[in-house]
């Protein structure tokens, strides 16, 4: 939201310097304007983040780029957690709770919960799928 915020307000910044430059004050009255911003005040502690000089579309592309780099550490940091619960390569749950001995904790979650455990492992592969496919559409 911050992003389409301080886009609109380039442009009715830039718009206001196009229609009307901005009023000198009377003689006898205060500018209103002065005293507004010290010159040593840094503009961007008032969430000023948008350079007036930078057009839309490259204010665009950089906001996808940042959200490109965000949803690869996302689906990366998913499909570690898939092969956490269902790798058949690695010392997964599902593993280890296949190869538990009998009578032991860890067959009773093995007998109850193998299913459901396949079904979060599906579940996650096919979010991890979707996000891919955002994307490649982003790209």
């Amino acid at each position: 939201m911050s992003l389409f915020k301080n886009v609109f307000t380039t442009l009715l910044e830039q718009e206001d310097e196009e229609i009307a430059p901005p009023q000198e004050a009377q003689e006898g009255e205060a500018n209103p304007l002065e005293g507004e911003i010290e010159p040593e005040t840094d503009p961007a502690q008032f969430g000023a983040s948008v350079d007036p000089g930078q057009d839309i579309e490259s204010i665009k592309q950089q906001s996808m780029e940042s959200q490109k780099t965000e949803l690869e550490s996302w689906i990366a940091k998913m499909e570690e957690f898939k092969k956490f619960i269902n790798d058949p390569n690695s010392d997964s749950i599902q593993v280890k709770l296949q190869n538990s001995s009998c009578d032991s904790l860890f067959e009773k979650i093995a007998s109850s919960e193998h299913k459901r455990l396949s079904r979060v492992a599906m579940e996650l592969s096919g979010i991890i799928e979707a996000f891919r496919g955002y994307q490649n559409a982003g790209e």
